[in-house]
């Protein structure tokens, strides 16, 4: 909205109704307070707001509508169970209300510091991805995986808060950004003062965490482990290796065959450095690999001379594509546990652009595939339909 972030357009918006910032309408120190809000989130290259009244107006969104959202975030998840395959489990999904959604969508676009997020983290973040990975650690002789345990639910509410605060927004408009972007936090009106005022509504908070599911979860965890990558990238570093991070997954890779005396020093200073801020390593998911013909991670393989999609990944998008030409993608969809064959079409249109750029040999292997199944069932966007070759 042209003029949204503007401080003279919301000054005198102010003036016209009472003042949300608890000063006079009007007066001085409210436009330095503007203005002074302005100036950090500016630095920060975060967009500007002052209120929930103004976040309202930015989203395109009913400020009585978000203000109950504010008041009932948690009624507006849907949660569903995903089996995983390796290692055997569940994994709980929050899936957000249409209107949650775009409410966090548009503080992820406006809100969040992207120049907070450490160098070292490919995930969620434009322009990074995970073929990055690989060729970051592309000529390694020894490879060791990591993961986090309970990723987004380790990411506590507190943090989140600290987040938005840090980035230059009011304190109050930073707590209902952290209510509206974490589950559980059981944010409410109450009568008694308590954490926060605005008027005269107050709120009383619960602790909550980032939710697996929300578009925002995933940048907002990257800020809060940006100062954990900058600590564990000096000390791998120190010891001659290379570090990443593509969300939970961490990748630490070394130009010789290290030994299990190293890796059990590595192990243990991650795991204390993770500890400082919350965060567990999940022992089960740890793997070390010494090159003998290629290390495997994030779905590719790192031979000597090349890099390509490992041989698991393949096999799953050729067994994809030869389901739906057998046996329809309505078939398939319900295996799949998808809502309708767009949604498998869909799925397969993802996996095509991905092969295109990650690997394009495979891509040039599938591509005729791919090609009759659009041609037969549709719904391909128009940059991703092969041609046949």
């Amino acid at each position: 909205m042209a003029g949204a972030s503007s401080p003279h357009r919301y000054y005198r918006e102010l003036q016209k109704r009472s003042d949300p910032m608890n000063v006079s309408s009007g007066s001085l120190k409210m436009y330095r307070k503007i203005l002074s809000i302005n100036s950090e989130c500016s630095g920060n290259g975060v967009t500007p707001l002052y209120t929930l009244g103004h976040l309202a107006q930015v989203a395109g969104v009913p400020y009585r509508l978000l203000d109950s959202l504010l008041l009932n975030v948690d009624s507006n998840y849907h949660e569903f169970a995903i089996k995983k395959k390796r290692p055997p489990g569940i994994r709980k999904i929050s899936a957000p209300s249409d209107l949650l959604s775009h409410v966090q969508s548009v503080i992820l676009n406006r809100s969040i510091p992207g120049n907070f997020v450490s160098e070292h983290a490919f995930a969620y973040v434009r322009g990074r991805g995970t073929k990055d990975v690989a060729q970051l650690h592309f000529g390694a002789q020894s490879l060791v995986l990591l993961d986090i345990d309970d990723f987004f639910g380790s990411c506590r509410s507190r943090e989140v808060f600290e987040v938005f605060r840090n980035a230059g927004y009011p304190r109050l408009l930073s707590l209902q950004m952290c209510a509206l972007t974490t589950r559980g936090m059981g944010l409410s009106a109450i009568l008694s003062p308590d954490i926060e005022r605005t008027g005269n509504m107050l709120y009383s908070v619960k602790e909550g965490y980032l939710p697996q599911g929300a578009p925002t979860s995933g940048m907002l965890a990257n800020v809060l482990l940006s100062q954990f990558d900058v600590k564990v990238n000096d000390y791998i570093n120190s010891l001659g290796g290379i570090y990443s991070r593509y969300s939970d997954d961490m990748q630490f890779s070394f130009p010789f065959r290290i030994k299990s005396g190293q890796v059990d020093a590595l192990i243990s200073r991650v795991r204390t450095l993770l500890g400082d801020y919350s965060f567990r390593i999940r022992d089960s998911k740890t793997k070390i690999q010494r090159s003998a013909d290629a290390l495997h991670l994030l779905g590719y393989s790192l031979f000597e001379d090349r890099i390509s999609l490992n041989k698991i990944y393949k096999d799953k998008v050729r067994a994809l594509i030869y389901s739906i030409k057998k046996y329809g993608p309505e078939s398939v969809a319900l295996k799949h546990s998808k809502i309708d064959k767009n949604a498998i079409l869909e799925s397969l249109e993802g996996h095509y652009i991905y092969v295109k750029y990650s690997d394009p040999e495979f891509g040039k292997e599938i591509s005729n595939s791919v090609f009759e199944i659009f041609h037969k069932f549709g719904n391909f966007s128009s940059e991703s339909v092969p041609t046949r070759s």
